[in-house]
């Protein structure tokens, strides 16, 4: 990748995304967007050494809004087991990620 394109890319992502705190929580907007159209929030949260890494249920609450939360619910475990997160009948969740 040319300096160029890295230097593109990385504006784009400046405006595509945002970071700000919510009562000692940090949330970041990525550009991945739900099928309502909503971008996804990520939680981040934790201790001096190890935080953890939320949907904060989100992606429950878009199943639910499209009549899907049964089928949601067992893709969202396989999924998350696949990946090496936990899926705890509301959230996906990372946890325990060293900083």
């Amino acid at each position: 990748m040319t300096s160029h394109i890295k230097k593109q890319v990385e504006s784009s992502l400046k405006v595509l995304s945002a970071t700000w705190l919510e009562e000692n929580v940090r949330l970041i907007s990525v550009p991945v967007q739900y099928p309502s159209g909503a971008l996804t929030v990520i939680e981040v949260s934790g201790g001096s050494s190890t935080v953890v890494i939320s949907d904060r249920g989100m992606g429950l609450w878009e199943a639910e809004s499209y009549g899907a939360e049964k089928s949601y619910n067992k893709i969202a475990y396989l999924e998350a087991q696949c990946h090496g997160l936990r899926f705890d009948g509301h959230a996906v969740l990372a946890l325990e990620v060293p900083l």
